[in-house]
């Protein structure tokens, strides 16, 4: 089975980071598939519905953008950049926090490679948002690479 690299993303400057990671990674395995990932959750729905106008409650149009989003992603960027490569991309509707959606699909998709970008948060905003980034690399099965905001 071809080597998996998982790439999660929440469409922010400092997820671009971990695209080019995953790039430099999945160059020393010609036959990877990667995996674009995105978890809706509650502030991303919030940050959805304040980008886009749409409503809260309105949650099949919430998903519809996430996915519309992933693909111009995938179009625009990564079909490019990982040219020969197996990519594909998925928005999941998280049940769970962030950090274990994104450890459960690694799981379950047999990932051998978690890329993930940080948000570079420090100080209250990190306590009191915390970091899906250090809770992902806490609680991984598989190797996670943690792309540093630039």
């Amino acid at each position: 089975m071809p080597y998996h690299i998982v790439v999660t993303t929440d469409f922010s400057e400092e997820a671009a980071s971990a695209y080019t990671l995953a790039k430099e990674q999945a160059r020393y395995f010609p036959d990877a598939r990667i995996s674009l990932i995105t978890v809706l959750e509650d502030a991303f729905q919030a940050n959805l519905q304040f980008e886009f106008g749409v409503s809260l409650v309105d949650a099949e149009t919430v998903m519809a953008q996430a996915q519309k989003r992933t693909q111009e992603l995938l179009d625009a960027i990564l079909v490019k950049e990982f040219s020969g490569f197996t990519i594909k991309g998925e928005v999941i509707r998280g049940l769970s926090a962030v950090d274990i959606e994104i450890t459960d699909y690694a799981q379950k998709n047999d990932a051998d490679l978690i890329v993930i970008a940080t948000h570079g948060r420090t100080g209250i905003r990190h306590l009191i948002l915390g970091s899906v980034a250090e809770r992902v690399l806490r609680s991984s099965k598989c190797p996670v690479l943690v792309a540093p905001k630039q």
